[in-house]
């Protein structure tokens, strides 16, 4: 799995929590989009950024460039909950 994708520039950041164990060799990037974390946590989040950003200037938010990665890359290394 890339560690991160995106643009360290850009002005939104979607950190996730670490690889997941079960799925790490099959997503290609931290949060992938097939991944339901994504959907579940990121969707209703960037729907509202979209919404206002509309609103402001009619225009969209370029989602290719929001830097994604994980906080931590190897799930074991987390503390115990």
């Amino acid at each position: 799995m890339k560690k991160e994708v995106g643009s360290r520039n850009s002005d939104i950041w979607l950190l996730g929590d670490s690889n997941p164990k079960n799925w790490r060799k099959v997503l290609k990037t931290p949060l992938d989009p097939r991944h339901p974390a994504r959907h579940n946590i990121w969707t209703p989040v960037l729907e509202v950024i979209q919404d206002r950003v509309f609103r402001m200037c009619r225009c969209r938010v370029d989602t290719s460039q929001i830097y994604v990665r994980n906080a931590v890359e190897d799930p074991s290394k987390k503390p115990p909950p």
